[in-house]
């Protein structure tokens, strides 16, 4: 009973302490304002710089003043494997750099199954 009478006061504390909490963060990452919009052309590389697949990338002004972000790139090694990535951009004062609101990265196999999902 008495290890019991010696914990009670600290029952608020250690409530406080299990209680989950909302965490959020910025980053302080920048990226220039794009030049240009629309569907660009691309490819995909691997670490020593071949070619090995095709990819596709859009840059899009959304009505909010937004920049949205998306690329499809596929390795021919990978019998059609790809990675599909979205991300969306705000426009940061008058220097024009945009900060990263959203970003998602999906990876698929040659038959469209999800492989995994990266959201920040």
């Amino acid at each position: 009973m008495s290890i019991l009478r010696n914990l009670i006061p600290l029952l608020p504390t250690l409530a406080l302490a299990l209680t989950p909490i909302a965490v959020s963060a910025e980053s302080t990452f920048r990226l220039a304002y794009p030049d240009t919009f629309g569907r660009l052309p691309a490819a995909t590389y691997d670490e020593a710089g071949e070619r090995i697949g095709g990819a596709d990338l859009l840059i899009e002004r959304l009505s909010s003043g937004h920049v949205r972000v998306r690329v499809r790139s596929e390795s021919v090694g990978l019998g059609g494997a790809h990675t599909v990535a979205l991300a969306e951009l705000a426009l940061i004062g008058s220097d024009r750099s945009l900060r990263v609101l959203f970003e998602e990265s999906r990876s698929l196999d040659s038959e469209g199954n999800d492989l995994g999902t990266l959201t920040l």
